[in-house]
């Protein structure tokens, strides 16, 4: 729920509203989106870290945007792994981009640096499980990170890359994926483009920049799985929706934003109620943890608990 009220936000602070409810469209109708946030899977907490800190660095201004987004980047390393910290190139990025990089000496940029302790959340974190555990959790980290989980390694391991990020997402993102190609051109177009207003062109890097980090640092863990691209989903989204609007010209339904709530309240009652659908294709681990789910309800394992 929370990735796709922060979505609504972003797309309509890039393009306006009616881009906004779109893009919310476009990801609650997501089926990587949508198979992954019923799970014990911890991607989509790690998505809405990464959106409630992009949120806060564009309202920088106001008194919350600071910590809002070191918050957010605490939120994220607390749910899922190290991958949260993308805000912290991402901001700069856009910053340097759109001319709004200040040195540490200037008022704007202490007050950014004045709430960077928060930081300290997610790492004091680590820091403990240094303390208690020694270097075991690290260690079973580093070998999670470094595992194949039974994929193919070598050549055949850049053809799983392809296959997972591009043909198979692009077959489960139908009938979205056509409009993405469009927005994805246009907006590497705008980005390169001289004669635009210089903070359009960094809205449009940025979201480049957002996608392209995400798909990189997802190829870079040898098991490749199409939930690692879940961060990257809300810029898809809005990239997305915008070559939808323009198509439109702006003309769009006025029940979309009621109807963008009923999916997101119905799909989040089916996915917290209804059984986790597995699949032949399903890894072991995928199955152990829809057999919890689906049996948390029972009187059985009530009793248990």
């Amino acid at each position: 729920m929370g990735c796709i009220v922060l979505t609504v936000w972003l797309g309509s602070y890039f393009f306006g509203e009616n881009a906004g409810w779109l893009a919310a469209i476009a990801l609650v109708t997501c089926y990587t989106f949508l198979r992954n946030t019923n799970t014990l899977q911890m991607d989509s907490a790690l998505t809405f870290g990464v959106l409630l800190a992009m949120v806060g660095y564009f309202r920088g201004e106001r008194s919350w945007g600071p910590p809002l987004f070191y918050g957010g980047i605490a939120v994220g390393v607390l749910a899922k792994s190290l991958l949260e910290f993308l805000p912290l190139f991402l901001a700069p990025f856009h910053a340097q981009l759109a001319g709004n990089l200040a040195l540490p000496c200037r008022r704007q940029a202490r007050r950014w640096l004045c709430w960077s302790p928060l930081l300290l959340l997610p790492l004091a974190w680590w820091g403990y499980l240094a303390v208690r555990y020694a270097d075991e959790v690290f260690s079973i980290y580093l070998a999670d990170f470094l595992s194949l989980d039974g994929q193919p390694a070598g050549i055949r391991r850049v053809y799983r890359f392809f296959e997972i990020y591009i043909f198979d997402f692009g077959e489960k993102y139908l009938p979205w994926i056509f409009f993405t190609m469009i927005g994805l051109w246009t907006t590497l177009r705008t980005a390169l483009d001289p004669h635009r207003e210089r903070h359009t062109r960094a809205d449009a890097a940025l979201l480049l920049g957002w996608i392209i980090t995400v798909v990189i640092a997802g190829g870079l863990k040898p098991s490749q799985y199409q939930r690692y691209l879940m961060p990257a989903l809300p810029a898809i989204a809005v990239v997305t929706a915008v070559v939808i609007v323009q198509m439109l010209k702006n003309r769009i339904p006025a029940w979309l934003s009621g109807g963008v709530a009923i999916l997101s309240v119905g799909g989040a009652l089916i996915l917290a109620y209804f059984p986790v659908a597995t699949g032949a294709g399903s890894s072991q681990k995928y199955l152990a943890m829809a057999e919890v789910i689906n049996h948390r309800f029972s009187l059985e394992a009530r009793y248990q608990s």
